[in-house]
């Protein structure tokens, strides 16, 4: 792991493989727990449905700017941007082993003190 970056790649689904398969056919559901875990809450049927209404690729996308922004993530505008349209359900995956890995140890909050991958 590399210093500054993502706990896992974006296709690294392998110690996943359970949140990839609801993430592939069902994004809504991950899209809206990783909302609730950004929030430091826990998803509501409420989340679900709002997920289920909106645009999941501004949602994932948001997200990703707002885990960016939480574990000092460097941008990356244009690669999430094409990284979105092109995997969208990789996206999400990612977003949720990064909370998980992230809230198990929370000494990751910033990734100054922390080695991940970029």
């Amino acid at each position: 792991m590399r210093q500054g970056g993502w706990s896992s790649g974006l296709f690294d689904i392998g110690g996943d493989i359970s949140n990839a398969v609801v993430s592939c056919f069902f994004p809504w559901i991950t899209i809206a727990q990783n909302r609730a875990a950004l929030q430091e809450r826990e998803p509501s049927a409420a989340d679900l449905c709002c997920s289920c209404l909106s645009n999941p690729f501004a949602d994932v996308y948001s997200n990703r700017q707002q885990i960016r922004a939480m574990y000092d993530i460097p941008e990356d505008v244009h690669g999430d941007c094409i990284s979105v349209i092109c995997c969208l359900w990789c996206m999400a995956s990612q977003h949720h082993r990064e909370i998980e890995t992230r809230q198990k140890n929370p000494r990751n909050r910033n990734s100054e003190s922390s080695p991940l991958v970029s």
